[in-house]
């Protein structure tokens, strides 16, 4: 996997795993090769200010729940923040169409487990830095 933040403002991961680009704060995630599988995400959302916006975010999340694929949802201290993992194929668009008004700031990064695969690959990509 490589990582390039070259780009103004735009992060790219390469590996055949997916590709996430940040403009403006806003996180927008292609969809992964689907010949390699299901992918893992971590994504980090921080409700829109307001005591109207949280009541309704609420009342959808009430209603929706849960994205397809989701492994545990963490809700931060300040009550504002908001971290699910989740596992899918394809990053889920209706779910997250649904929740967009509600928030001012959602991040998403595909991530994968540090296990010996990954070892070995970063080992592999280590010999290869400046």
């Amino acid at each position: 996997m490589l990582l390039d933040s070259r780009q103004g403002g735009s992060i790219r991961l390469f590996g055949g795993r997916g590709f996430v680009r940040q403009d403006g704060g806003v996180a927008v995630v292609d969809p992964p090769n689907r010949m390699e599988g299901v992918m893992k995400f971590v994504v980090i959302s921080r409700l829109a200010p307001g005591v109207e916006n949280s009541r309704k975010a609420l009342e959808v999340f009430s209603k929706a729940g849960l994205s397809p694929g989701a492994e545990a949802t963490y809700a931060a201290g300040d009550g504002k923040t908001f971290i699910n993992i989740i596992e899918s194929d394809t990053p889920d668009m209706v779910t997250s169409s649904t929740y967009a008004p509600f928030f001012e700031k959602q991040e998403v990064f595909p991530v994968v487990a540090v296990d010996e695969t990954w070892l070995q690959a970063i080992q592999a990509a280590q010999a290869n830095w400046d």
